[in-house]
């Protein structure tokens, strides 16, 4: 994955999936969590709806996979 990408998809984490999550923590983030993250929103949906569903089940998936 290019970095442009890769850094693409650290905004939207960063914005959308765990806003109070520690800055450094996201950027250590490593590809595999950020690859689930596109994954869940692909498998939960892609409407305009359904994505706001998506980036809550990621958001669900991702705390999940932390603890």
């Amino acid at each position: 994955m290019n970095d442009a990408l890769l850094n693409d998809l650290k905004a939207v984490f960063r914005k959308h999936m765990l806003p109070d999550m520690d800055q450094d923590a996201i950027d250590d983030l490593h590809l595999q969590g950020l690859e689930w993250l596109v994954i869940s929103m692909l498998v939960f949906g892609t409407s305009n709806r359904s994505i706001k569903d998506a980036i809550n089940r990621a958001r669900e998936a991702f705390r999940r996979m932390r603890n």
